[in-house]
């Protein structure tokens, strides 16, 4: 059995990095294969840059030293050859597998670049196939625009958890999906 994880990972921030290894080691447990899709979004950086040349000096050397670091991190991943950055990179290179999932840290929050919206919530896929969230998270909030337009996405997913009390309380209220789990990081490590 192969399981394809789409992950919130392409950011700056060493806990979302090791919570995708983390995911990938537990369902390494149960499935023969396991593969990370190479989602990478467009980086917050290029927002945070100064027009002061001494912060951009220093902004960029962060920048540099955050991406070598990831780089050695990533090397750890089962990551997909091919790398997703549009919806038409999912719609056009599905991932090839038996079971999918989205989940890591902030997945479904739609403040953090919301470029491949749909995606996020596997859109992309065929109605038959089996798919899952895992400690997924929306952060504090959704709002009721793109809770509407991600609500049949959402209702496709055969079991889902989220790693907050907000993720549920979202889920029951502007999804009316009632049968989610909050599953938070110490229980499943």
């Amino acid at each position: 059995m192969t399981v394809s994880v789409l992950p919130w990972l392409d950011i700056a921030n060493y806990g979302s990095v090791l919570q995708v290894f983390a995911v990938q080691k537990v369902l390494e447990r149960y499935a023969d294969s396991v593969e990370i899709i190479n989602f990478k979004q467009n980086s917050r950086f290029a927002d945070n840059l100064s027009k002061n040349p001494m912060r951009l000096a220093n902004n960029l050397l962060s920048y540099a030293f955050i991406k070598h670091n990831f780089r050695k991190m990533e090397s750890h991943l089962n990551l997909t050859k091919e790398v997703y950055t549009t919806e038409k990179d999912f719609t056009d290179h599905v991932p090839v597998a038996d079971i999918y999932c989205t989940g890591s840290d902030q997945i479904w929050n739609m403040k953090n670049r919301p470029s491949v919206f749909g995606a996020r919530f596997l859109s992309f896929l065929p109605d038959d196939k089996w798919r899952f969230a895992f400690a997924s998270s929306f952060g504090d909030r959704i709002n009721k625009d793109l809770a509407a337009q991600s609500k049949e996405w959402l209702h496709k997913f055969e079991r889902i958890s989220v790693r907050e009390d907000v993720g549920l309380k979202i889920i029951n209220e502007k999804y009316d999906h009632h049968n989610a789990i909050q599953l938070v990081d110490r229980h499943w490590l």
